[in-house]
């Protein structure tokens, strides 16, 4: 879990062996529109949020599975508004 002030990236280390993961940001304020994207170690997206809103989600059909990633990098931005966002991987 990651808390920025502003667009940030949080960095999931997932360790060996095969790994499947949800992402969540969620805005300090309702007003916002948040953009959420997954990248793997290459650098390739892997999932992004689409929606407009506050609260951006990576797997809304289910979780986004690696078969071997060591480590992922969920990027945070603002398509429209500022403040803090709270970013949350969840590995399933």
């Amino acid at each position: 879990m990651g808390t920025f002030s502003g667009p940030g990236e949080l960095r999931l280390e997932l360790g060996a062996g095969a790994a499947c993961v949800r992402v969540i940001a969620v805005a300090e304020h309702a007003d916002a529109d948040l953009s959420l994207e997954l990248l793997d170690e290459r650098g390739a997206s892997r999932g992004a949020d689409a929606l407009p809103g506050s609260v951006a989600l990576v797997g809304t059909q289910g979780p986004v599975c690696f078969a071997a990633e060591k480590a992922l990098v969920a990027k945070v931005g603002f398509v429209r508004g500022a403040g803090s966002v709270v970013v949350s991987a969840h590995r399933l």
